[in-house]
């Protein structure tokens, strides 16, 4: 997810608003919160390592401490954006990091000294090796391990803010082959310099049904790590054609044919969820620590978007989902201190059905004052705990085989079903009735909640 503008090396105006939000959600959990000194350091050790952006570091030690106490753990990678009109890393970038033990992960974007986008094809022909060998010396001079995410989500268009990306409306008619060609450029200088701790991270979009990400890998001598940026936008986005998915119904598709075209190490590398249309805190734990080790068992690393950008990206949007991200810190899966363990999925829970109490059988209903008439349709409304597939059941008080059943699939929160006395095709006569509604999620039944109304003449 391209930023409006790259972070730069020291520290923007704060955002008052966002860091009024954080401190109170440290104040929420101060009974829990590691402060810096005892908040725990990445671990070597770790299967997965997990890493973060956090607008402003690494240039800011404080946003990078308020983070690691916040969640209870220094996160394993800093992930940043940065164009070609800044250094690779500043001297403060370096030392911020080397302090607290993190992986650096540049997110360099084909961006010149004037802010404008730069044409792939200026990159391959060498226009641009001035600033791609001061570039190489830099990473040279950091003693450790330094991951390079060039030109990411190549496989988006313009239109989704991604210069680089093909496709109708290309920016300076950038193709698949100017950017393979300008990837191996920037890499062959990188290693004629000698800067051979630098891995390069190919990190294309999941596929959206664009151009096919394949199209752009420059092949597996030319990177070091492949990468995938997947989110849930949840039900917000509905009009951009967006719904509610778990990690594994956003990452498995592409994962499939990205471990299949590269056989290097695999990371998700910018993740996030929003908070409308499901429940995060489990999307986190049911993601985290079932989805990710059990589908994508290449998965090197998992970077967190920690903004609020678009949507509400932040682990701390609610306490409920900050809680859950600890969770998965202390976990030793990603290095936390807490044996691992598989989230136990919950039961769907249904609350609060209600139908309309009385529905007129005849087509038209009888002539008589409009506070006394009963309506031709009825509304039957649930609320849900999560996502699910729900089972509506009406049947007859007096012969309840005489039943009708709806299947929907409904979202968290409240659901509405409109009916009338003509429900999958039979008629519902005259007398009381009763309503079941039962939800099915992560392979387990909800309790069943009834309601009851009748179909009356007059």
């Amino acid at each position: 997810m391209r930023l409006a503008c790259a972070d730069t090396g020291g520290v923007k105006a704060s955002n008052r608003q966002a860091l009024r939000s954080r401190l109170a959600a440290l104040a929420a959990i101060a009974t829990t919160a590691l402060a810096l000194g005892a908040a725990s350091a990445p671990a070597a050790s770790a299967s997965i390592q997990l890493g973060a952006y956090v607008r402003e570091a690494p240039g800011s030690t404080q946003k990078l401490d308020e983070y690691a106490s916040l969640v209870g753990q220094r996160p394993s990678i800093v992930m940043w954006y940065r164009g070609f009109d800044q250094p690779l890393m500043y001297s403060s970038e370096m030392s911020n990091l080397s302090a607290r033990g993190s992986t650096p992960m540049v997110s360099l974007e084909p961006v010149d000294i004037d802010g404008n986008d730069i044409p792939l094809a200026k990159i391959a022909a060498g226009e641009y090796d001035s600033y791609i060998h001061k570039a190489a010396a830099t990473a040279k001079s950091w003693s450790g391990r330094l991951l390079i995410r060039f030109a990411y989500e190549m496989n988006l268009s313009p239109h989704a803010g991604i210069p680089w990306g093909g496709g109708p409306g290309a920016f300076a008619g950038n193709t698949a082959s100017d950017y393979i060609a300008a990837w191996k450029h920037v890499v062959s200088i990188f290693r004629a310099d000698g800067a051979s701790n630098a891995e390069w991270v190919w990190a294309p979009n999941v596929d959206d049904g664009g151009i096919p990400f394949t199209e752009y890998f420059p092949g597996d001598e030319w990177v070091d790590d492949v990468g995938l940026d997947g989110y849930n936008w949840g039900s917000a986005f509905s009009a951009q054609g967006h719904s509610w998915l778990s990690v594994g119904d956003t990452f498995a598709s592409s994962y499939a044919t990205i471990t299949s075209l590269s056989s290097k190490p695999f990371m998700i590398t910018e993740t996030a969820s929003a908070e409308t249309g499901g429940e995060k805190a489990n999307w986190i734990r049911r993601g985290f620590l079932n989805e990710i080790p059990q589908l994508f068992p290449r998965t090197s690393a998992v970077i967190w978007f920690d903004v609020q950008k678009e949507s509400d990206w932040r682990v701390d949007s609610s306490p409920a989902s900050l809680e859950a991200f600890r969770e998965v810190a202390a976990s030793s899966l990603y290095g936390g201190p807490v044996p691992y363990a598989p989230f136990t999925e919950p039961s769907p829970v249904v609350e609060d059905v209600n139908v309309t109490k009385r529905i007129h059988a005849k087509d038209k209903p009888p002539r008589v004052k409009p506070a006394r008439r009963a309506p031709r349709t009825g509304t039957i409304s649930y609320r849900l705990s999560e996502p699910a597939k729900v089972e509506i059941r009406i049947e007859q008080r007096s012969h309840p085989r005489r039943h009708v059943t709806l299947r929907r699939r409904g979202h968290s929160g409240r659901n509405t079903v409109h009916f009338s006395t003509r429900v999958a095709g039979r008629r519902l006569t005259p007398g009381g009735y009763r309503v079941s509604v039962r939800a099915l999620a992560n392979g387990k039944h909800s309790r069943e909640r009834r309601a009851a109304f009748r179909v009356v003449t007059r």
